[in-house]
């Protein structure tokens, strides 16, 4: 559910970050995130120290930054 409202998100604000160095902050209203089921994180691979729990109707938000632009050739 948390990934659908990155998708809604990303294509309602397409271009909102105008260049590289650009930084937003999503907030995610708990009907789009976990919802009243909440969630227990658990390490990765890549983020091993990642652990705890998301409380039931938490209402999530994420920090995003624009680090480059790539154009690709055409």
């Amino acid at each position: 559910m948390c990934l659908y409202s990155w998708r809604v998100w990303i294509e309602f604000n397409s271009g909102v970050f105008a260049r590289a160095g650009g930084i937003r902050v999503v907030t995610v209203p708990p009907q789009l995130g976990f919802g009243d089921q909440g969630a227990l994180l658990r390490p990765t691979e890549h983020v091993p120290e990642k652990q705890g729990e998301v409380p039931p109707g938490a209402t999530l938000e994420y920090e995003l930054s624009l680090l480059r632009v790539s154009i690709p050739p055409s």
